[in-house]
Protein backbone atom coordinates (compact mmCIF):
# COMPACT_ATOMS: atom_id res chain seq x y z
CA UNK A 1 0.00 0.00 0.00
CA UNK A 2 1.21 3.57 -0.73
CA UNK A 3 0.38 6.88 1.14
CA UNK A 4 -2.12 7.62 -1.56
CA UNK A 5 -3.97 4.66 -1.43
CA UNK A 6 -4.20 4.62 2.40
CA UNK A 7 -5.98 8.32 2.24
CA UNK A 8 -8.32 7.01 -0.74
CA UNK A 9 -9.49 3.90 1.93
CA UNK A 10 -9.66 6.28 4.95
CA UNK A 11 -11.35 9.12 3.75
CA UNK A 12 -14.16 6.55 1.77
CA UNK A 13 -17.08 6.31 3.38
CA UNK A 14 -18.87 8.34 6.18
CA UNK A 15 -16.81 7.65 9.19
CA UNK A 16 -15.00 10.23 9.49
CA UNK A 17 -18.30 12.50 8.67
CA UNK A 18 -19.75 10.87 11.06
CA UNK A 19 -17.17 11.93 13.73
CA UNK A 20 -16.98 15.27 12.43
CA UNK A 21 -20.82 15.55 12.98
CA UNK A 22 -20.61 14.23 16.54
CA UNK A 23 -18.13 17.34 17.31
CA UNK A 24 -20.62 19.68 16.10
CA UNK A 25 -23.28 18.70 18.29
CA UNK A 26 -21.06 19.06 21.15
CA UNK A 27 -19.16 21.90 20.73
CA UNK A 28 -20.25 25.28 19.79
CA UNK A 29 -16.22 25.80 18.20
CA UNK A 30 -16.60 23.16 16.22
CA UNK A 31 -14.29 24.35 13.49
CA UNK A 32 -11.31 25.11 15.69
CA UNK A 33 -11.72 21.25 17.42
CA UNK A 34 -11.57 19.58 13.93
CA UNK A 35 -9.21 21.79 12.19
CA UNK A 36 -6.93 21.17 14.90
CA UNK A 37 -7.72 17.44 15.95
CA UNK A 38 -6.88 16.42 12.09
CA UNK A 39 -4.25 18.78 11.80
CA UNK A 40 -6.00 20.68 8.58
CA UNK A 41 -6.95 24.28 7.88
CA UNK A 42 -10.18 25.65 9.40
CA UNK A 43 -11.73 26.48 5.67
CA UNK A 44 -11.00 22.45 4.76
CA UNK A 45 -12.43 21.72 8.69
CA UNK A 46 -15.49 24.24 7.44
CA UNK A 47 -16.27 22.18 4.59
CA UNK A 48 -16.18 19.03 6.52
CA UNK A 49 -18.90 20.26 8.53
CA UNK A 50 -21.27 21.38 6.15
CA UNK A 51 -20.93 17.86 4.65
CA UNK A 52 -21.97 16.66 7.50
CA UNK A 53 -24.87 18.44 8.37
CA UNK A 54 -26.05 18.25 5.25
CA UNK A 55 -25.80 14.44 5.11
CA UNK A 56 -26.35 13.46 8.67
CA UNK A 57 -29.37 16.02 8.94
CA UNK A 58 -31.13 14.84 6.05
CA UNK A 59 -32.98 11.85 7.63
CA UNK A 60 -32.39 10.16 3.88
CA UNK A 61 -31.26 6.69 4.77
CA UNK A 62 -31.05 5.40 1.36
CA UNK A 63 -28.81 8.33 0.41
CA UNK A 64 -26.96 7.51 3.41
CA UNK A 65 -26.89 3.93 2.54
CA UNK A 66 -25.57 4.76 -1.46
CA UNK A 67 -23.07 6.90 0.19
CA UNK A 68 -21.17 4.51 2.45
CA UNK A 69 -18.50 4.13 -0.32
CA UNK A 70 -18.63 6.75 -1.74
CA UNK A 71 -14.81 9.53 -1.23
CA UNK A 72 -14.66 12.51 1.02
CA UNK A 73 -14.74 15.08 -1.72
CA UNK A 74 -17.67 13.12 -3.20
CA UNK A 75 -19.96 13.75 -0.70
CA UNK A 76 -18.75 17.32 -0.50
CA UNK A 77 -19.49 17.97 -4.10
CA UNK A 78 -23.21 16.48 -3.84
CA UNK A 79 -23.66 18.63 -0.41
CA UNK A 80 -22.98 21.63 -1.83
CA UNK A 81 -25.11 20.78 -5.17
CA UNK A 82 -28.11 20.10 -3.37
CA UNK A 83 -28.02 23.55 -1.34
CA UNK A 84 -28.32 25.34 -4.91
CA UNK A 85 -31.73 23.15 -5.65
CA UNK A 86 -35.35 23.82 -4.24
CA UNK A 87 -35.99 22.61 -0.82
CA UNK A 88 -38.43 20.31 -1.44
CA UNK A 89 -36.68 18.49 -4.42
CA UNK A 90 -32.79 17.98 -2.29
CA UNK A 91 -33.34 15.15 -0.75
CA UNK A 92 -34.43 13.07 -4.16
CA UNK A 93 -31.65 14.98 -5.92
CA UNK A 94 -29.21 14.07 -3.34
CA UNK A 95 -30.79 10.08 -3.63
CA UNK A 96 -30.18 10.69 -7.37
CA UNK A 97 -26.22 11.84 -7.04
CA UNK A 98 -25.31 9.40 -4.75
CA UNK A 99 -26.42 6.38 -6.56
CA UNK A 100 -25.03 7.60 -10.15
CA UNK A 101 -21.75 8.85 -8.47
CA UNK A 102 -20.23 5.29 -7.76
CA UNK A 103 -16.85 4.60 -9.95
CA UNK A 104 -16.57 8.26 -11.07
CA UNK A 105 -14.45 11.03 -10.28
CA UNK A 106 -15.23 14.01 -7.70
CA UNK A 107 -14.92 16.50 -11.10
CA UNK A 108 -17.22 14.24 -12.79
CA UNK A 109 -20.01 14.07 -10.15
CA UNK A 110 -19.91 17.91 -9.53
CA UNK A 111 -20.38 18.17 -13.55
CA UNK A 112 -23.23 15.67 -13.34
CA UNK A 113 -24.86 17.52 -10.39
CA UNK A 114 -24.74 20.88 -11.67
CA UNK A 115 -26.66 19.46 -15.48
CA UNK A 116 -28.89 17.99 -13.02
CA UNK A 117 -29.60 21.46 -11.46
CA UNK A 118 -29.74 23.17 -14.94
CA UNK A 119 -32.61 21.15 -15.73
CA UNK A 120 -34.82 21.17 -12.79
CA UNK A 121 -36.34 24.45 -10.38
CA UNK A 122 -32.98 25.62 -8.37
CA UNK A 123 -33.36 28.12 -5.46
CA UNK A 124 -33.71 31.59 -5.84
CA UNK A 125 -29.97 32.62 -6.29
CA UNK A 126 -28.59 35.73 -5.08
CA UNK A 127 -25.51 38.07 -6.16
CA UNK A 128 -22.77 37.83 -3.59
CA UNK A 129 -19.18 39.14 -2.86
CA UNK A 130 -16.88 37.59 -0.23
CA UNK A 131 -13.85 39.65 0.68
CA UNK A 132 -10.70 38.05 2.84
CA UNK A 133 -10.50 39.23 5.98
CA UNK A 134 -6.72 39.42 6.03
CA UNK A 135 -4.04 40.46 3.96
CA UNK A 136 -1.79 37.54 2.26
CA UNK A 137 1.65 37.47 2.96
CA UNK A 138 2.40 40.11 -0.41
CA UNK A 139 -0.14 42.30 0.89
CA UNK A 140 -3.19 41.54 -0.94
CA UNK A 141 -6.72 40.57 -0.11
CA UNK A 142 -8.43 38.43 -2.20
CA UNK A 143 -12.52 38.72 -3.09
CA UNK A 144 -14.90 36.03 -4.40
CA UNK A 145 -17.47 37.67 -6.73
CA UNK A 146 -20.78 35.53 -8.00
CA UNK A 147 -22.60 37.65 -10.91
CA UNK A 148 -25.78 36.33 -13.31
CA UNK A 149 -24.01 34.68 -16.56
CA UNK A 150 -25.56 37.95 -18.75
CA UNK A 151 -23.79 40.21 -15.86
CA UNK A 152 -20.59 38.63 -15.37
CA UNK A 153 -20.20 38.58 -18.90
CA UNK A 154 -21.05 42.38 -19.26
CA UNK A 155 -18.50 43.22 -16.69
CA UNK A 156 -15.60 41.11 -17.90
CA UNK A 157 -16.17 42.77 -21.21
CA UNK A 158 -16.15 46.14 -19.90
CA UNK A 159 -13.25 45.66 -17.65
CA UNK A 160 -11.25 44.20 -20.36
CA UNK A 161 -12.51 47.14 -23.00
CA UNK A 162 -10.91 49.88 -20.85
CA UNK A 163 -7.67 48.36 -19.35
CA UNK A 164 -4.70 50.27 -20.66
CA UNK A 165 -2.38 47.22 -20.74
CA UNK A 166 -1.38 44.98 -23.21
CA UNK A 167 -2.73 41.85 -24.79
CA UNK A 168 0.76 40.37 -23.57
CA UNK A 169 -0.08 40.45 -20.46
CA UNK A 170 -2.57 37.68 -18.28
CA UNK A 171 -6.21 37.94 -18.37
CA UNK A 172 -6.51 37.72 -14.68
CA UNK A 173 -4.00 41.32 -14.50
CA UNK A 174 -5.99 43.14 -16.82
CA UNK A 175 -9.18 42.33 -16.04
CA UNK A 176 -7.87 43.74 -12.23
CA UNK A 177 -6.73 46.89 -13.95
CA UNK A 178 -9.69 47.56 -15.93
CA UNK A 179 -11.86 46.63 -13.28
CA UNK A 180 -9.92 48.99 -11.00
CA UNK A 181 -10.71 52.00 -13.69
CA UNK A 182 -14.00 51.28 -13.95
CA UNK A 183 -14.35 51.66 -9.89
CA UNK A 184 -12.02 54.79 -9.94
CA UNK A 185 -14.35 56.60 -13.00
CA UNK A 186 -10.94 57.13 -14.59
CA UNK A 187 -11.81 55.17 -17.79
CA UNK A 188 -12.78 57.91 -20.87
CA UNK A 189 -15.83 55.44 -21.71
CA UNK A 190 -17.51 55.71 -17.52
CA UNK A 191 -15.82 59.33 -16.65
CA UNK A 192 -16.86 60.55 -12.63
CA UNK A 193 -19.04 57.12 -13.04
CA UNK A 194 -20.13 57.46 -8.83
CA UNK A 195 -20.88 61.69 -9.67
CA UNK A 196 -24.15 62.30 -8.13
CA UNK A 197 -24.60 65.85 -8.71
CA UNK A 198 -27.18 66.61 -11.43
CA UNK A 199 -27.26 69.24 -13.96
CA UNK A 200 -30.47 70.14 -15.47
CA UNK A 201 -31.63 70.08 -19.26
CA UNK A 202 -34.21 72.72 -20.59
CA UNK A 203 -35.21 72.58 -24.21
CA UNK A 204 -37.27 75.80 -25.72
CA UNK A 205 -39.11 75.73 -28.74
CA UNK A 206 -39.58 79.96 -30.45
CA UNK A 207 -42.58 79.67 -32.41
CA UNK A 208 -43.23 80.27 -36.18
CA UNK A 209 -39.02 80.78 -36.00
CA UNK A 210 -36.14 79.95 -38.33
CA UNK A 211 -32.55 79.47 -37.39
CA UNK A 212 -30.78 82.09 -39.31
CA UNK A 213 -27.41 81.50 -38.13
CA UNK A 214 -25.04 83.35 -35.66
CA UNK A 215 -27.22 82.18 -32.69
CA UNK A 216 -30.15 84.21 -33.71
CA UNK A 217 -33.84 83.29 -35.14
CA UNK A 218 -35.72 85.68 -37.37
CA UNK A 219 -39.96 84.91 -36.73
CA UNK A 220 -42.44 85.36 -39.48
CA UNK A 221 -43.02 89.11 -38.54
CA UNK A 222 -39.49 89.70 -39.54
CA UNK A 223 -38.22 90.11 -36.09
CA UNK A 224 -34.55 89.07 -35.24
CA UNK A 225 -34.11 87.57 -31.78
CA UNK A 226 -30.97 86.88 -29.85
CA UNK A 227 -30.88 82.98 -28.47
CA UNK A 228 -28.80 83.83 -25.60
CA UNK A 229 -30.85 87.02 -24.38
CA UNK A 230 -33.83 84.88 -25.30
CA UNK A 231 -33.04 82.65 -22.56
CA UNK A 232 -32.03 84.58 -20.13
CA UNK A 233 -35.02 86.73 -20.19
CA UNK A 234 -36.95 83.37 -20.20
CA UNK A 235 -35.38 81.46 -17.69
CA UNK A 236 -33.87 81.12 -14.60
CA UNK A 237 -30.13 81.10 -15.33
CA UNK A 238 -29.34 77.48 -14.76
CA UNK A 239 -28.49 74.42 -16.79
CA UNK A 240 -28.35 73.49 -20.62
CA UNK A 241 -30.45 74.91 -23.51
CA UNK A 242 -31.26 73.66 -26.68
CA UNK A 243 -33.28 75.95 -29.40
CA UNK A 244 -35.48 74.47 -31.74
CA UNK A 245 -36.73 76.48 -35.01
CA UNK A 246 -40.40 75.41 -36.31
CA UNK A 247 -38.30 72.79 -38.23
CA UNK A 248 -37.09 71.30 -35.97
CA UNK A 249 -33.48 72.42 -36.58
CA UNK A 250 -31.85 72.79 -33.29
CA UNK A 251 -30.18 75.97 -34.12
CA UNK A 252 -28.47 77.06 -30.26
CA UNK A 253 -27.06 74.93 -27.46
CA UNK A 254 -25.12 76.60 -24.47
CA UNK A 255 -24.69 76.49 -20.53
CA UNK A 256 -26.59 79.24 -18.56
CA UNK A 257 -25.04 80.49 -15.74
CA UNK A 258 -25.73 78.23 -12.57
CA UNK A 259 -26.45 80.28 -9.83
CA UNK A 260 -28.18 77.68 -8.14
CA UNK A 261 -26.83 74.73 -7.81
CA UNK A 262 -23.29 74.17 -6.45
CA UNK A 263 -21.05 72.33 -9.16
CA UNK A 264 -19.69 68.88 -8.68
CA UNK A 265 -16.05 70.51 -8.20
CA UNK A 266 -17.50 73.41 -5.89
CA UNK A 267 -18.84 70.59 -3.92
CA UNK A 268 -15.39 68.44 -3.70
CA UNK A 269 -13.70 72.26 -2.95
CA UNK A 270 -16.35 73.35 0.80
CA UNK A 271 -15.87 69.24 1.33
CA UNK A 272 -12.13 69.58 1.74
CA UNK A 273 -12.62 72.88 3.32
CA UNK A 274 -14.55 71.41 6.54
CA UNK A 275 -14.27 67.59 6.27
CA UNK A 276 -17.56 67.55 8.46
CA UNK A 277 -21.08 68.95 9.17
CA UNK A 278 -20.40 72.64 10.70
CA UNK A 279 -22.87 72.64 13.33
CA UNK A 280 -21.51 71.81 16.54
CA UNK A 281 -20.48 68.35 18.08
CA UNK A 282 -21.72 66.69 14.65
CA UNK A 283 -19.86 63.59 13.55
CA UNK A 284 -21.85 63.16 10.04
CA UNK A 285 -18.75 63.09 6.72
CA UNK A 286 -19.41 66.87 4.79
CA UNK A 287 -19.25 64.01 1.75
CA UNK A 288 -22.30 62.38 2.95
CA UNK A 289 -23.83 65.71 3.95
CA UNK A 290 -26.27 68.38 2.05
CA UNK A 291 -24.99 71.58 0.43
CA UNK A 292 -26.66 74.75 2.52
CA UNK A 293 -27.21 78.35 0.62
CA UNK A 294 -25.76 80.38 3.57
CA UNK A 295 -28.17 83.02 1.64
CA UNK A 296 -31.09 81.77 0.80
CA UNK A 297 -31.88 81.87 -3.44
CA UNK A 298 -35.05 83.61 -2.65
CA UNK A 299 -32.53 86.31 -1.25
CA UNK A 300 -30.32 86.24 -4.21
CA UNK A 301 -28.03 84.24 -3.15
CA UNK A 302 -25.91 82.12 -5.53
CA UNK A 303 -23.81 79.27 -5.34
CA UNK A 304 -19.99 79.85 -4.51
CA UNK A 305 -17.90 78.88 -2.20
CA UNK A 306 -18.61 81.80 0.35
CA UNK A 307 -22.27 80.92 -0.02
CA UNK A 308 -22.26 77.22 -0.12
CA UNK A 309 -21.49 75.15 3.21
CA UNK A 310 -21.81 71.12 3.97
CA UNK A 311 -24.49 70.20 6.51
CA UNK A 312 -26.00 66.83 7.63
CA UNK A 313 -29.72 66.54 6.69
CA UNK A 314 -30.97 66.79 10.15
CA UNK A 315 -28.92 70.42 10.72
CA UNK A 316 -29.63 72.04 7.44
CA UNK A 317 -33.61 70.62 7.62
CA UNK A 318 -34.04 72.48 11.21
CA UNK A 319 -31.70 75.52 9.65
CA UNK A 320 -33.39 78.81 9.75
CA UNK A 321 -32.97 80.11 6.17
CA UNK A 322 -33.09 83.42 6.80
CA UNK A 323 -31.48 84.58 9.96
CA UNK A 324 -33.79 86.73 11.08
CA UNK A 325 -36.36 84.10 12.50
CA UNK A 326 -34.60 83.31 15.84
CA UNK A 327 -36.15 79.98 15.61
CA UNK A 328 -33.43 76.86 15.71
CA UNK A 329 -30.31 79.15 14.85
CA UNK A 330 -28.80 79.68 11.83
CA UNK A 331 -25.54 77.80 10.06
CA UNK A 332 -22.68 80.71 7.95
CA UNK A 333 -19.37 81.52 7.31
CA UNK A 334 -17.70 83.91 9.79
CA UNK A 335 -17.55 87.35 7.96
CA UNK A 336 -13.41 87.59 8.74
CA UNK A 337 -12.33 83.94 8.96
CA UNK A 338 -14.88 82.71 6.65
CA UNK A 339 -14.90 79.30 9.11
CA UNK A 340 -18.45 77.46 9.11
CA UNK A 341 -20.15 77.84 12.06
CA UNK A 342 -23.68 78.02 13.81
CA UNK A 343 -25.18 81.27 15.57
CA UNK A 344 -27.63 79.59 17.93
CA UNK A 345 -31.32 81.65 18.22
CA UNK A 346 -30.92 85.33 19.12
CA UNK A 347 -27.12 85.15 19.65
CA UNK A 348 -24.31 86.54 17.01
CA UNK A 349 -21.41 84.33 18.76
CA UNK A 350 -19.90 81.73 16.82
CA UNK A 351 -19.53 77.97 17.72
CA UNK A 352 -17.66 75.37 15.47
CA UNK A 353 -17.58 71.91 15.21
CA UNK A 354 -14.37 71.01 17.20
CA UNK A 355 -13.72 67.46 15.77
CA UNK A 356 -10.45 66.54 16.06
CA UNK A 357 -10.01 66.42 12.68
CA UNK A 358 -11.19 69.71 11.30
CA UNK A 359 -7.52 70.87 12.35
CA UNK A 360 -6.75 68.93 9.11
CA UNK A 361 -9.41 70.53 7.02
CA UNK A 362 -8.63 73.22 4.11
CA UNK A 363 -10.17 76.41 6.38
CA UNK A 364 -7.72 75.52 9.43
CA UNK A 365 -4.79 74.94 7.70
CA UNK A 366 -5.51 77.95 5.94
CA UNK A 367 -6.49 79.87 9.11
CA UNK A 368 -3.12 78.59 10.78
CA UNK A 369 -0.58 79.55 7.62
CA UNK A 370 -2.68 83.47 7.49
CA UNK A 371 -1.82 83.73 11.27
CA UNK A 372 1.78 83.24 10.49
CA UNK A 373 1.94 85.56 7.75
CA UNK A 374 0.64 88.19 9.81
CA UNK A 375 2.78 87.43 12.81
CA UNK A 376 5.72 87.25 10.74
CA UNK A 377 4.86 90.53 9.41
CA UNK A 378 4.17 92.36 12.53
CA UNK A 379 7.27 90.98 13.80
CA UNK A 380 8.82 92.42 10.86
CA UNK A 381 7.01 95.76 11.76
CA UNK A 382 8.64 96.11 14.88
CA UNK A 383 11.88 95.36 13.65
CA UNK A 384 11.94 98.13 11.37
CA UNK A 385 10.34 100.48 13.94
CA UNK A 386 13.33 99.28 16.62
CA UNK A 387 16.03 100.05 14.08
CA UNK A 388 14.70 103.24 12.60
CA UNK A 389 16.72 106.62 14.21
CA UNK A 390 14.29 109.72 15.94
CA UNK A 391 15.43 112.83 14.00
CA UNK A 392 15.19 115.88 15.99
CA UNK A 393 14.61 119.24 14.53
CA UNK A 394 17.95 120.97 14.25
CA UNK A 395 19.32 117.79 12.66
CA UNK A 396 20.65 115.52 15.43
CA UNK A 397 20.16 112.75 14.93
CA UNK A 398 19.67 110.15 18.35
CA UNK A 399 19.57 105.94 18.10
Amino acid sequence: MTALTDYARLTRGLDLLRDVYEIDRRHPNSVELVSAAAYVFESTASAWLTAARSWFGSGNDDALAEAESLPLDTLIAISRAIYKAAPELREELRTELARSAHGKTPEAVRAHAKQKLKETVTAKVTNTMTISHEADVMGMKHAHLRLREAQMNELQARALAVTSLNRNEPVAVRLADGLLKLLSGTSPDYSDHFNRSLTPAIMLTIDDSTYVGDGKFATTDGQIIDAKDFCDYTLAPYGFVCIYDSTGHIGVEYELRNERFASGHLRNAVTLDQIFCAHPGCHELAQYGQFHHTIAVADGGVATSDTIIPLCKPHNAQNDDHKERNKNGWHGRHPITGEAGYNPPGSEEWFYNGHPSTAYSGRAIHLRHRKMREDKRRKAKRKRRRATPYTRRRGRRWL
